[in-house]
């Protein structure tokens, strides 16, 4: 028999010519390990270098430093991002490795418990 065509199937195939790349990414570059701040069994801080993503991008999953810790780190899909640091920022960057965390986490932001610093740094 004949397969179906694609129009009646169910699902979306998304297809980005040029995906946004950073070669920054690659999972050789960085020892993961060496940039924990701090790790528990439900959350985990990293130093976040500058020119990578924090986070996937609709063209490009793989290359972002949620996945590349995820993966060093064999953390589950249940995972998530607890802040995001702009590409050309470096900074600690949270990882919610279970749900628990994540609400931990944001209930303590939430009452204050925490404290968010930023601070500039300019040449010229």
């Amino acid at each position: 028999a004949d397969p179906p065509p694609l129009s009646s199937l169910k699902f979306r195939i998304r297809i980005h010519a040029r995906p946004r790349r950073y070669a920054r990414c690659s999972p050789f570059r960085f020892d993961w390990r060496l940039r924990v701040l701090f790790e528990d069994e439900d959350l985990l801080f990293v130093n976040k270098p500058l020119g990578v993503p924090s986070q996937p991008h609709v063209s490009n999953y793989e290359e972002s430093l949620f996945r590349q810790v995820c993966g060093a780190f064999k953390i589950e899909t249940n995972a998530s991002p607890l802040n995001r640091l702009d590409i050309c920022t470096t900074g600690v960057l949270g990882i919610g490795k279970t749900p628990r965390g994540s609400r931990i986490f944001n209930r303590r932001l939430k009452e204050k418990e925490g404290i968010k610093k930023w601070y500039r740094v300019l040449s010229g």
